[in-house]
């Protein structure tokens, strides 16, 4: 897979054994300078914790961190991956800065496509998702168990490579997501008063009013992604309507600017704790916004149903 410059082979992507080259161990799964834009000058968060229910402040330079969590099984570089989120995150800095100092919008095609591919890897980065390729294979298995084929052989995929080296091939595949993301109408919302805060799993996804209760939510199939660039401002991706021209989304003739309402703040904050895996984040000066009774921690990722009766 080629992506800025970096190939990586599939079959090198695994649990890596000791080797020789200088192994980066701490890895945030949410950028620190996405964190940095919700911190005081000081780079103190304020965490909520779903599990403990404990509120505690926290560095950005300690919030997040999984030690070894994107490392790979190769001698030549064991840190390609966390190298690779690195360059991203640079590049998406600088989108970040020319949106929120700059007050650039609407992007250029180059900035949405940049903005797109972190939003993409954001989504698909965190903990959650790889708990969710776990849950995948026990729904197979029980699946194959259920109808008499318990002996039956999961695809190589999924039974014979471990759940981190399937986890790493997803999130690396862009070009699959980001689409979901650029193809949209973009608002910007600019909040006065209202604050807002993010999670570990800042990307939201909402679904059509119209939809289905059981409807399957994805990024391709999300009529709302709500995404918190900073306490003050809020980016609102919406499912293109259909007399929508393709090169008119690109060059963002469809995107514009939206003042933070009320309902607005609240919405974008309720998804961003209801999409929370373990923590909350705000500003110090913000503990306000996190209600006082905490939600459980999310059990499982994926909701299946029993299907139709027989």
């Amino acid at each position: 897979m080629l992506l800025y410059g970096v190939t990586l082979d599939k079959g090198e992507i695994a649990a890596y054994p000791c080797c020789m080259a200088s192994i980066k161990r701490g890895h945030h799964t949410v950028p620190r300078f996405y964190l940095d834009g919700f911190a005081n000058d000081d780079r103190q968060l304020g965490v909520a914790q779903l599990s403990s229910k404990k509120r505690f402040p926290s560095s950005t330079g300690d919030a997040t961190v999984f030690r070894d969590f994107y490392n790979i099984d190769s001698r030549a570089d064991p840190n390609a991956v966390e190298d690779l989120l690195s360059e991203i995150e640079g590049d998406a800095a600088a989108v970040f800065r020319n949106v929120l100092v700059d007050r650039c919008w609407p992007l250029g095609i180059e900035q949405r496509a940049m903005l797109a591919t972190f939003l993409a890897l954001q989504r698909t980065r965190t903990p959650s998702h790889r708990q969710m390729v776990d849950e995948i294979k026990e729904i197979m298995a029980d699946v194959l168990e259920s109808t008499g084929r318990g002996d039956a052989v999961i695809p190589v995929g999924l039974d014979q490579v471990d759940s981190k080296t399937v986890h790493i091939q997803s999130m690396l595949d862009i070009e699959q997501h980001a689409p979901c993301y650029f193809g949209r109408r973009w608002w910007l919302v600019q909040f006065g008063r209202k604050r807002l805060l993010t999670s570990d799993s800042p990307v939201g996804l909402l679904p059509h009013p119209d939809a289905p209760a059981d409807a399957a939510l994805g990024v391709g199939t999300a009529w709302v992604i709500l995404f918190p660039m900073s306490p003050t401002v809020g980016l609102m991706m919406v499912a293109p309507d259909r007399e929508d021209e393709p090169i008119d989304i690109a060059r963002g003739r469809a995107d514009g600017i939206l003042d933070g309402s009320t309902y607005l703040a609240k919405l974008f904050n309720e998804t961003a704790i209801d999409n929370a895996r373990e923590s909350i984040f705000h500003h110090p000066d913000d503990g306000n916004l996190v209600p006082a009774d905490l939600p459980s921690p999310r059990g499982r990722q994926l909701e299946t149903s029993p299907g139709p009766p027989e």
